[in-house]
């Protein structure tokens, strides 16, 4: 809608409501429409609202036997319960995403459930499982690179290593400003706090090296990215 695109979540919400409302029939594309309907929640920051949307998209998804849709709307639930604090319904429902995305064979659906699942544990307190999954999403990403991945792997990536590593974070977070710029994306909301976490930490360091760091990440490939994500390389 021209609301999503103008980025005023609050009207496309309240569009994507409507619409949600209009789908009084059980049918094959409606679970799709609710999923693509909840990210407006998302993004307007009703999270309740959006929940409630995904699990009529699950059920609906499950009647007709859509296992895409089945495993996006668990994946999209997974990481909105962690983002509440509930955090053994999300690990639940993220595993049978990851299930159900292995079933429908999706290299898309693949990445993104990785990278989603390294969010998971990243707000559940497990650093060593979020950096897993984070390097699995990278691993997935170089087959087809994805906004949306990369979007929510790299600012886990980031607050994961920035106290060790920070030229690699600051690095990463350069390179996601571009691409995101380049989309005409905003930052995925449910990746605010490991980017908060990251920024927070890098803001205690030399500002000027900071903005070569991220200047320099800016600068580089996807390829580069990718590689230096994966850390098979370094910049300091």
């Amino acid at each position: 809608s021209i609301a999503w695109l103008e980025c005023d979540f609050e009207r496309s919400w309240a569009q994507a409501k409507q619409g949600a409302d209009a789908i009084t029939e059980p049918s094959r594309r409606a679970p799709a429409n609710l999923i693509g309907f909840s990210k407006s929640g998302v993004y307007a920051g009703d999270l309740d609202g959006a929940l409630d949307m995904l699990d009529r998209a699950f059920v609906m998804a499950s009647d007709f036997d859509d296992v895409v849709s089945q495993g996006n709307a668990r994946r999209q639930g997974a990481v909105i319960a962690a983002l509440k604090g509930e955090h053994d319904l999300a690990w639940r429902w993220m595993h049978q995403a990851i299930a159900l995305h292995e079933r429908d064979e999706s290299p898309l659906g693949s990445a993104q459930s990785a990278a989603s699942m390294a969010l998971v544990a990243w707000l559940s307190g497990d650093v060593s499982v979020a950096r897993s999954w984070a390097r699995t999403a990278i691993d997935r990403a170089r087959r087809q690179l994805d906004v949306q991945t990369v979007a929510v792997a790299l600012p886990v990536i980031a607050a994961i290593e920035v106290d060790e590593t920070p030229a690699r974070a600051a690095a990463l977070l350069g390179w996601l400003d571009v691409l995101l710029d380049d989309q005409h994306h905003t930052p995925h909301p449910t990746a605010a706090e490991p980017t908060a976490t990251a920024k927070t930490a890098l803001a205690a360091l030399d500002a000027s090296q900071v903005r070569a760091w991220r200047a320099r990440g800016a600068a580089m490939t996807a390829t580069e990215m990718l590689r230096l994500a994966a850390g098979e390389w370094s910049i300091d």
